[in-house]
């Protein structure tokens, strides 16, 4: 554009963060997706960019969420409802404390070897047991508030 020249009539501009917008140029992972959940060649496509609830999205005449679950009905999966992003953590420690209790109880009960060769249930416990403690230090107070908050909430 020459100096002093104003530029023509700008209707809209696009930013193609991470590709989204650009056609995926290896199929063969999603491909894979496919075949490990039975489903029909580009099935995770139609259900993700199906051209009702996905353009209701972008519209945003239906929040995301409500896409997501459309998805998952599409696919025939059941989502019971997506963790908002600061109660992951603390939501993650208190699932991992819970299923590290009732292995280390079931093998207690089963009179598991704790020294026996290979994984046993005691190594599974301890597993859990690290990921919540894991979780659980890279939580913040707060985010702990706001999960118990979420969990009491009334609908």
């Amino acid at each position: 554009m020459a100096d002093g020249e104003q530029p023509g009539h700008i209707t809209g501009v696009i930013f193609d963060y991470g590709r989204v917008l650009a056609w995926t140029q290896h199929q063969e992972p999603r491909a894979a997706w496919e075949r490990r959940l039975g489903l029909a060649p580009g099935a995770l496509t139609r259900a993700v960019h199906n051209e009702h609830s996905w353009i209701a999205a972008q519209r945003g005449t239906i929040t995301v969420d409500a896409h997501w679950q459309q998805v998952g009905t599409a696919l025939g999966f059941l989502l019971v409802g997506l963790v908002p992003l600061q109660l992951v953590l603390p939501a993650l420690s208190i699932v991992s404390f819970t299923i590290a209790a009732f292995v280390a109880l079931w093998a207690y009960r089963r009179g598991v070897d704790r020294h026996a060769d290979g994984m046993t249930l005691w190594d599974v416990a301890g597993l859990f047991a690290v990921i919540w403690v894991g979780a659980g230090m890279l939580s913040t107070p707060d985010h702990v508030v706001a999960l118990f908050d979420h969990m009491t909430m009334t609908r």
